[in-house]
């Protein structure tokens, strides 16, 4: 961790935050589609 604005690790965990969702909703819709 190199950041030295305060925001830039806030906006690191809503991008991983964000990823895990799309990929959770894409498993959980091929489940749901067999």
């Amino acid at each position: 961790m190199t950041a030295t604005m305060p925001g830039s690790g806030v906006v690191e965990v809503i991008g991983i935050a964000l990823l895990r969702v799309r990929y959770l909703s894409k498993h959980l819709l091929g489940t749901l589609a067999q």
